[in-house]
């Protein structure tokens, strides 16, 4: 989680969770597959997404799910990353 919350840039909410934009990819990309590894034991009701496009000067992680999780993103995962 430290690595996300050094490259990570903002979040964009939407109707059933957010998006967080990260700098970078290869380290980015692979701490966001380690944190999806271990939240789909607890958290299988989310969809997970990963997304770098080209000039892959960022990765955007979107999360979304039934109602209830972006309320859950927010007290976990955005917190944790210090954004508001």
């Amino acid at each position: 989680m430290q690595r996300l919350a050094e490259t990570y840039e903002e979040s964009i909410e939407h109707d059933n969770g957010a998006t967080h934009v990260f700098s970078g990819t290869t380290e980015t990309v692979e701490a966001l597959a380690t944190f999806v590894a271990n939240e789909q034991q607890c958290c299988s009701f989310a969809t997970y997404e990963i997304t770098v496009e080209p000039p892959y000067e960022q990765t955007a992680f979107r999360v979304s799910g039934p109602e209830g999780t972006k309320a859950l993103l927010s007290e976990g995962f955005t917190a944790a990353l210090g954004a508001q």
